[in-house]
Formats: structure tokens, sequence, C-alpha cells
């Protein structure tokens, strides 16, 4: 059982995110800065938090915990900005033995490539996930977005940003 702090903020999504134009009137009645997600230092003390948490219950707890379903909704941000991952409604324990699990579950788009086809989580998929909330927290879209059915070019963010890279355009 995890018990956590009330957060202020909600969570990273309805941020990075905003659906409707922006923040709920309980926030604005409670001064919530609504620029603050928008400074780099405080993007990049968000990511700095959950990659701390992350090692934290990968390589400093024991047995080990594998998270398995990293996503902005599942950061859960403070008064500050400063974050905490939550929800481990998937998470598993590893032996210590052992260095992988086998789990079902995620969330599209966040799951790593072998996990899909294997099934078995490791370290490396928490990681992948992590690297697809990095590059939504960077850039300010969502990991996947919708087209018609003859338009499935960069549908993931990670094809967009390499589409980007190649396209020597990458600060888009």
């Amino acid at each position: 059982l995890l018990v956590f702090e009330f957060m202020t903020n909600g969570s990273l999504d309805r941020h990075l995110f905003p659906r409707g134009g922006g923040h709920t009137g309980q926030q604005r009645e409670r001064g919530t800065d609504a620029a603050a997600i928008q400074q780099w230092a405080t993007r990049y003390e968000i990511v700095r938090d959950v990659a701390t948490g992350l090692h934290y219950v990968h390589h400093e707890y024991e047995p080990m915990v594998l998270h398995c379903d990293i996503k902005a909704s599942n950061v859960m941000l403070y008064s500050s900005f400063s974050a905490r991952l939550g929800d481990f409604g998937l998470a598993c324990t590893v032996a210590v033995d052992r260095n992988s699990a086998t789990v079902y579950g995620g969330t599209r788009g966040y799951i790593a490539p072998e996990y899909g086809m294997f099934g078995k989580a490791t370290r490396q998929t928490d990681i992948y996930a992590l690297g697809v909330l990095i590059l939504e927290v960077v850039t300010g879209q969502q990991v996947l977005i919708h087209r018609a059915a003859d338009d499935d070019d960069d549908v993931h963010i990670t094809d967009r940003v390499l589409r980007l890279h190649r396209e020597g355009r990458l600060l888009e």
C-alpha cells in the first residue's frame, strides 16, 4: 500500500495537454501558476523527480519493483510542481535472483516493443516508457496522435522526433 500526500496540482498530463483551454476554476482560485509548467527548469525538475523515483524502485529497494505503466497521467505534482511517480496498480516485484517478470498491461504508446512482443517486463521496459514520457515533457505533444487511416506516418512521438532529427529540424 502506498500513501501519498495530497498532490495539489494533480497529474502531469493535465498541465501538458490541457483540455478545454487549461486549468479548472478550482485551480485558478488556489492561485496555481499555470505558466510554471512552461518553464524549462520546471520540466527538467519533473523529469528528474520521476527518474529519481524510478531509480529507487529499480536499484535501492528490495525486492526490485517494476512500475509497468509510466505515463504523464501517473506523474503527480505537488503545489511546487515537484513530481512523484504514482499509480503502482500494474507494478510487480522481481525476485532478487531474476531480472524480469511476466506481466500483461501498460498503456499504448509507452510499451517497449520487446515488452509488447514477449510480455517480459524489465528495468529496460520501464526506462523506455520514461524516455517516451521525457519526449512528451520536452515537446508538449502526446505520445500518440490520431490521424486518418490513410496517413499512418508519425503517429508515435518517437517517429515524429526521429523525422525532425533526420530533417535537421529537431528544435522544432
